[in-house]
């Protein structure tokens, strides 16, 4: 990965499209789009193995659509990102599968639960990437229209008897879970969040 991230960069560098002093800053960029990259593409490809394509992508909208406003952990390596990642992902699949057999009031009940967790306590800073208060308070905002548009079509699915519902109610869960695990991190001062 970091090879390919360096032979890109050497490429728009040679071409004069990025400056030699803004390699490294751009190769580290590229590095994150490849990991990305992977990242999207093992998921859809254990999605279509396992025949839950379209849970998969709901998967991939919601953590990285909410992420990307609420914050969470963030891993030191690549290599730790995408375990996590991996992880998460058949974590949600398989409490999915367990929630959408037993009782659709928990749906309702994580719904809940997570938007008021989401509410209250996003953005959560990265402290490699500084907010200013106006980024705070716009990001909190759309932590909070994104997780009730989401809570709210996640309750109507599940009404409607379509299982697509409860993993958008895990995958808000999973959200959750990640910002919570930044929080206690940075409450032991751990650096790698």
């Amino acid at each position: 990965m970091n090879s390919l991230a360096n032979v890109i960069t050497d490429y728009y560098c040679n071409k004069n499209i990025i400056a030699e002093d803004k390699k490294e800053i751009y190769c580290y960029g590229f590095q994150l789009i490849i990991a990305d990259i992977i990242n999207y593409t093992i998921i859809i490809a254990l999605g279509i193995i396992l025949n839950r394509i379209i849970d998969s992508m709901v998967f991939l909208i919601i953590l990285c659509g909410i992420r990307q406003f609420s914050g969470g952990f963030h891993a030191k390596t690549f290599a730790v990102c995408r375990l996590s990642f991996i992880a998460t992902y058949i974590c949600v699949l398989s409490i999915s599968f367990i929630i959408s057999k037993i009782n659709n009031v928990y749906v309702v009940l994580i719904n809940v639960i997570c938007f008021i967790f989401i509410s209250y306590f996003a953005p959560i800073e990265h402290p490699n990437k500084p907010m200013t208060s106006l980024q705070k308070k716009r990001n909190k905002l759309k932590s909070i229209i994104t997780s009730s548009v989401v809570s709210v079509a996640s309750v109507i699915l599940v009404t409607m008897d379509m299982a697509v519902g409860v993993t958008i109610s895990i995958t808000l869960l999973a959200v959750a879970f990640w910002m919570l695990v930044s929080l206690l991190m940075r409450k032991g001062d751990k650096k790698n969040v």
